[in-house]
């Protein structure tokens, strides 16, 4: 599934995909003359820990959520693998970044903190792995 999201406002608009899977999204930012713009286009998906289709790659949690402080990030690989943690706004601006390395197969934990400067929002938490990409949304107060 594609989308392509056109901002011509000041306030951002949010889309919601209501199926869990495999979504293409495609961000286009302009100028307020709109002389100039830029794209960005990336692969995100969503899934569930209930998901019985999901991969065993793909059981990203976050506990608790909605958090004030650190949430505790729940995930297990299949086989050992790099890992990424990458942390970003819903516009795609990256907050954080933690490479992992490569870990073994089996269940893993990682307690993730974000600045306490933050504005509270929604962010996305994406785990990048050499099989697969999975990304959670994590309610920050």
């Amino acid at each position: 599934m594609a989308a392509t999201l056109l901002q011509t406002e000041t306030l951002p608009t949010i889309h919601s995909f209501l199926t869990p899977g495999a979504h293409r999204v495609t961000l286009t930012v302009r100028s307020a003359c709109g002389v100039d713009s830029t794209s960005q286009t990336m692969n995100v998906v969503l899934g569930t820990a209930a998901d019985e289709n999901a991969a065993p790659d793909f059981r990203l949690r976050a506990a608790p959520n909605p958090t004030a402080g650190a949430t505790t990030l729940r995930y297990g690989l299949a086989q050992p693998q790099r890992v990424r943690l990458e942390v970003t706004s819903l516009l795609g601006a990256r907050v954080r970044s933690l490479d992992l390395g490569l870990l073994p197969a089996g269940e893993h934990t990682t307690d993730l903190s974000l600045d306490a400067a933050l504005p509270a929002g929604v962010y996305v938490v994406r785990l990048v792995a050499e099989r697969g990409t999975q990304a959670i949304r994590v309610v920050w107060q």
